[in-house]
C-alpha cells in the first residue's frame, strides 16, 4: 500500500492543484504548519488540518498516516551532517541542532496540530484510529511512539483533576461510565445508581483539555474486613454507617479512550485516590482490589504444560474443559480439584513471565503499583464473563501503605512478587487428581 502513496510535493497551498485529493490537500497543510510561516497561523492551519481529517473514512486515514509517517520522518542525512557537527563542537547549540534532526518533523507537527481549538481531543480519538492499523502496517509503529511520547507529557498526572462521582453527577458522564465499564459490565443509569449507593464510589481522572469525558475512573466499596465477591458488593444495599467499615476495596479500573492506552494513568489514580480517602476516611486503614484474572482459563485449558500435567490427569482437564466450555457450573467441579485449579492459578500468577514480569497484565498492573498478592479464591466474580476467563476466581491484593515503595522497588529492580503466607500455602500444596 505504501508504495502507492505520492511523496509530498512541496506544493504552495496558493497553488493552482486539485483539492479533489483530500489527502494531499491534508498533507500540504501538515507542511504548511511545520513551515516557520505557519507559526503565525498556526491555529487557523491546524483547525482545518483536524476538520479535513475527521472526514476521512478509514481507508483514507490509513493512506493519511502513511503519508504523515513517509513525509515526516528524520532525515538520515540531516542526522548524519548535525551530528558530525556536533563531534567537532560539542556544544549546547549543536546538541539542540542534532535533537531537532533526531526527533523529524512529525512530533512538532502534532505539537501544532494540537494548537487548535479542541486539539488535543482529536489528536487522541486519531491515536484510536491509528492502533488498529499498526498490526497491517507495522511501519506505524514509529508515528505511534511519536504520539506516545507526547502523550506521557500531555496527560501527566499533575494535569489531571480527580473527581469524586455520585448519583447527582451529570447523566451524560455517568453513561461514559456506562460505555466504558470493561471489566464488570453496567446495564443502565439504574443499575451504576446501585454502585454509587451504601458507601460505594466511582473516582475519575478529568483532564481540562477534554472537559466531558472521563479519562480513567476506578469503583471502590467499603467493606469490614476483604470482601471476596464482586456480585455481593455490587448489589449491596443495606443502609449502615462508614465507621463500621475500615477497609477499601478497589474492585474495577477502566480506562475510556483507546488513544491513551499504555499512556500509565492507573497506577497514578490508585495512589491518588488511597492518598483521598486516608485523609477524608480516618477509619479506612486497609486497601485492597477484588480483581480479575484474565487468561487464566485459557492458559490452563489450552497449555498442557509440566505445572498441569504434574497436579490434574487428562480425564480431569477434559471433564473441567466440558463443564466450562458448555455448562459453566462451578458447582460440578469438586473441592479436591478446586484445591488443584487455585494451585494453577497461584502458578500462572507468580512463575508465567513474559520478559521477567507476569504473563497476566492486571498482576503486573498491581505488583508494579506496591501491591502484593494476599488471596486467590473461588466464587468471587460468578458471572458468565468470571467463569470463562478464570472459573469465577479473583485476586486480592493488598496496598500496605507502608510498604508499597518497598515492593515496587523491588519487583521493577529485582522482579521480586511478595506474596502473603495464604497465597505461598496455596502455592506449597501437594494435592494431585489422578
Amino acid at each position: 500500500m505504501q508504495d502507492k502513496l505520492p511523496i509530498y510535493n512541496n506544493k504552495s497551498l496558493n497553488s493552482s492543484w486539485d483539492k479533489g485529493n483530500r489527502i494531499e490537500y491534508i498533507l500540504n497543510l501538515c507542511q504548511e504548519l511545520v513551515s516557520y510561516k505557519g507559526r503565525t497561523s498556526g491555529i487557523s492551519l491546524a483547525t482545518k488540518i483536524l476538520d479535513e481529517y475527521q472526514k476521512l473514512n478509514q481507508k483514507d486515514k490509513a493512506s493519511f498516516f502513511l503519508m504523515i509517517n513517509q513525509n515526516f520522518t528524520p532525515n538520515v542525512a540531516d542526522i548524519s551532517k548535525d551530528a558530525s557537527v556536533f563531534l567537532e563542537n560539542s556544544n549546547l547549540k549543536n546538541l539542540n541542532n542534532l535533537s531537532v534532526s533526531v526527533e523529524g518533523k512529525r512530533q512538532e507537527l502534532f505539537r501544532r496540530m494540537n494548537m487548535a481549538i479542541g486539539g488535543s481531543e482529536v489528536l487522541v480519538f486519531m491515536r484510536g484510529d491509528l492502533l488498529p492499523l499498526i498490526n497491517h502496517l507495522p511501519e506505524l509503529k514509529e508515528l505511534d511512539n511519536d504520539l506516545i511520547h507526547l502523550f506521557r507529557s500531555w496527560f501527566n498526572p499533575g494535569f489531571l483533576k480527580l473527581r469524586k462521582i455520585n448519583w447527582s453527577t451529570e447523566a451524560s458522564i455517568l453513561e461514559k461510565f456506562i460505555a466504558n465499564e470493561k471489566v464488570h459490565s453496567i446495564k443502565d443509569l439504574s443499575d451504576i445508581k446501585k454502585r454509587l449507593q451504601n458507601h460505594k464510589e466511582f473516582y475519575a481522572y478529568f483532564h481540562p483539555a477534554i472537559k466531558i469525558e472521563p479519562i480513567i475512573f476506578v469503583e471502590v466499596a467499603y467493606t469490614k474486613g476483604i470482601g471476596k465477591s464482586v456480585q455481593e458488593i455490587i448489589n449491596r444495599n443495606t443502609k449502615s454507617n462508614l465507621l463500621e467499615f475500615d477497609s477499601c476495596m478497589f474492585y474495577s479500573i477502566n480506562n475510556c479512550l483507546v488513544g491513551l492506552s499504555r499512556i500509565s494513568l492507573g497506577n497514578f489514580l490508585i495512589k491518588r485516590v488511597v492518598q483521598k480517602i486516608v485523609v477524608d476516611k480516618p477509619n479506612i486503614k486497609k486497601f485492597y482490589t477484588l480483581s480479575p484474572v484474565p487468561g487464566f482459563a485459557k492458559w490452563l485449558l489450552e497449555n498442557e504444560n509440566e505445572y498441569i500435567l504434574g497436579l490434574i490427569s487428562e480425564t480431569e482437564m477434559k471433564s473441567i474443559s466440558i463443564v466450562f466450555e458448555n455448562e459453566f457450573d462451578i458447582k460440578k467441579i469438586s473441592n479436591k480439584v478446586k484445591s488443584v485449579i487455585l494451585k494453577l492459578c497461584a502458578i500462572y500468577l507468580i512463575n508465567i513471565k513474559v520478559k521477567e514480569k507476569p504473563i497476566n497484565k492486571v498482576a503486573s498492573f498491581h505488583l508494579g503499583n506496591g501491591a502484593f498478592v494476599n488471596d486467590i479464591f473461588w466464587n468471587g466474580d460468578t458471572s458468565v464473563n468470571g467463569l470463562k476467563s478464570s472459573f469465577g476466581i479473583m485476586v486480592n491484593y493488598e496496598y500496605d501503605l507502608q510498604k508499597m515503595d518497598e515492593y515496587h522497588e523491588s519487583f521493577f529492580s529485582k522482579g521480586k512478587i511478595t506474596i502473603s503466607k495464604k497465597v505461598e500455602k496455596i502455592l506449597n500444596q501437594e494435592k494431585k487428581i489422578y
